[in-house]
C-alpha cells in the first residue's frame, strides 16, 4: 500500500534535486556565454556549485568560442540520468535513444522555461527600479545579462513605442512558439523511442 507513496517521494526529489542542479548548469553556461560578471555573487555560487563536475570535463572537451562543451554534454547526462531513474521509480523501460532523444527536449523545455521566468522577473523588476524603489541588485544584473541576448534584436526590429518595452511580451510569444512547434515533438519523438 505505500509504495505508489514512496515512489511518488522518490519521483519528487529526483526531479527537484536533478532539475536544481541542471538550471544551475544552465544558468551557469549561458552567463558564461554573455560574459558575465564573474564577481556578481550569484554568478561566483553558480561556477562554486558546478565547477565539481564540469572540472573534469573540460579537460576532456574543449571551449568552441563562449560555448562550454562540457557542460552541455554535463547537462545532457545528468538530464538522461534523471529520466532513467525516474523511468525505473515508475517500473517502466526505456532505450537509450529514447533516453538522449527525451533529454534533449528537456534541456531545450529548460531553456525556455528559465528564458521566460528571467524575462517575466526581469520586466516586474525594471518597473520597480523605474519608480526609484531599487537600487544595485546583483540578481536584477545577473538578469539583464542573462535576458539582453534575447531582448536585444527584439528591441532593434520593434518601433519605438513612447518608452513602452514590447521585446519581452514578443520574446516570450517566440519562445512558447519554438516550445510548441520544435520543442514538443522532441519530446514527443523521445517518449516514443522510449517505449521501444
Amino acid at each position: 500500500m505505500a509504495e505508489p507513496y514512496t515512489n511518488n517521494a522518490a519521483a519528487f526529489l529526483i526531479q527537484t534535486l536533478f532539475g536544481l542542479y541542471l538550471m544551475a548548469l544552465f544558468l551557469r553556461t549561458v552567463l558564461q556565454a554573455v560574459r558575465a560578471d564573474p564577481r556578481n555573487p550569484v554568478t561566483h555560487f553558480l561556477i562554486r556549485a558546478t565547477d565539481p563536475v564540469l572540472r573534469p570535463l573540460r579537460t576532456l572537451l574543449p571551449e568552441v568560442g563562449r560555448v562550454s562543451l562540457a557542460a552541455l554534454v554535463a547537462m545532457l547526462v545528468i538530464q538522461a540520468l534523471e529520466l532513467g531513474l525516474l523511468s525505473l521509480t515508475g517500473g517502466g523501460t526505456w532505450t537509450a535513444e529514447g533516453l538522449v532523444v527525451l533529454a534533449i527536449g528537456q534541456l531545450l523545455a529548460l531553456a525556455i522555461q528559465v528564458w521566460t521566468i528571467a524575462i517575466i522577473v526581469a520586466a516586474v523588476l525594471s518597473w520597480i527600479a523605474a519608480g526609484g524603489g531599487m537600487g544595485y541588485n546583483p540578481v536584477f544584473a545577473l538578469l539583464d545579462e542573462l535576458t539582453a541576448p534575447l531582448l536585444r534584436p527584439a528591441r532593434a526590429i520593434l518601433p519605438d513605442m513612447g518608452g513602452l518595452d514590447l521585446s519581452p511580451l514578443v520574446v516570450i510569444i517566440v519562445l512558447q512558439l519554438f516550445n510548441i512547434l520544435m520543442v514538443a515533438p522532441v519530446r514527443d519523438l523521445g517518449l516514443v523511442l522510449m517505449r521501444g
